[in-house]
């Protein structure tokens, strides 16, 4: 163990107190080596503790190995960390923490009969199971309505935001979610819809099994691992092949981006803090970013890693928060 690593560690185990995180943050901008030290460690942690790896993931476990790891000669690095990649997925186990508190659930009498609608919001999650077994993972602002008569004669579902579904086969009854312009059809898969009314682009992301996407005039199939993007305004889609894990990275807590635009972290700031984002897209549109954010880090101490990354300087007044290169 190296004369970095009680720090890096109680920073990467949220052992720290925010004072304490801010002022490791200094030392980060300031001391190149532990600068270096810090990141080849966190790019491990990241790839571990999110995505497929979260249910097979010891904290204390896996920092004792990084720390081995990076303090290996770079030769028997390399083969340490290609075997965790071959290994980890039979060692450990984390407890994912849901942020359920009180979430809104209310009857109400919609189009074809009553229905129970679940809502969410501001950085809050919420976990909702229905009658037929499966679960739905609600993240901020999010509203799912479930008819009263739910699995009786079909499973439909209409979702408003963002929502990771696990569903339970049944090949009598697809499961259908609708939203505004688009419906996913599904026998029992996990998949991810993100249909937030105030984005351009609404997303589907398989993650295991099948689905159908249509909007009415378009119908398209989805294999895992691949991600529908449609343009609700313009009727336009686009279908791509994506890591499916990181459109269920924020359900853990962490928001994980890899060769992100700054708009999008622009976004996440957005949802997760309740902040907006004032900057010039001109300015930092040539930037694109990889990394996790930790929910339970304040703004600042997420915008100062930033700050590590790119050269950026913030501003934060009340509810705003201005970003502007530093040149």
């Amino acid at each position: 163990m190296n004369q970095y690593d009680d720090d890096i560690g109680r920073y990467l185990n949220d052992q720290m107190s925010s004072e304490e995180k801010l002022e490791f943050v200094n030392k980060l901008r300031n001391n190149h080596a532990l600068k270096k030290e810090f990141f080849a460690k966190k790019d491990i942690w990241d790839y571990y503790s999110t995505g497929d790896h979260i249910d097979k993931f010891n904290k204390e476990e896996l920092w004792q190995k990084i720390s081995l790891a990076t303090n290996l000669p770079k030769t028997k690095r390399i083969k340490l960390i290609n075997r965790w990649i071959q290994i980890v997925g039979t060692v450990a186990a984390i407890v994912v923490t849901f942020w359920l508190g009180y979430f809104k659930a209310e009857n109400k009498q919609v189009l074809g009969g009553e229905a129970h609608v679940f809502s969410t919001v501001d950085n809050q999650i919420a976990k909702v199971e229905l009658s037929d077994g499966s679960e739905v993972v609600l993240n901020g602002n999010t509203k799912l309505t479930v008819p009263i008569n739910f699995g009786e004669t079909n499973r439909v579902v209409n979702l408003i935001g963002e929502a990771y579904f696990e569903v339970e086969h049944c090949d009598k009854q697809p499961f259908l979610v609708q939203s505004d312009q688009q419906d996913v059809l599904v026998l029992g898969t996990k998949f991810n819809v993100r249909v937030y009314p105030d984005e351009n682009l609404y997303k589907t992301t398989l993650i295991e099994g099948l689905v159908e996407w249509t909007d009415g005039s378009q119908t398209v199939r989805l294999l895992p691992g691949m991600e529908i993007k449609y343009d609700h305004r313009l009727h336009n889609i686009k279908k791509e092949t994506v890591d499916p894990s990181l459109s269920k990275s924020w359900i853990t807590g962490l928001y994980e981006f890899r060769n992100a635009s700054f708009n999008e972290l622009a976004k996440a700031i957005e949802e997760w803090y309740g902040f907006q984002v004032d900057y010039n897209p001109d300015e930092l549109k040539e930037y694109h970013l990889n990394g996790a954010f930790d929910k339970s880090s304040s703004l600042e101490e997420n915008l100062e890693l930033i700050k590590l990354m790119i050269p950026i300087n913030y501003n934060i007044k009340e509810n705003h928060v201005e970003i502007y290169a530093n040149k």
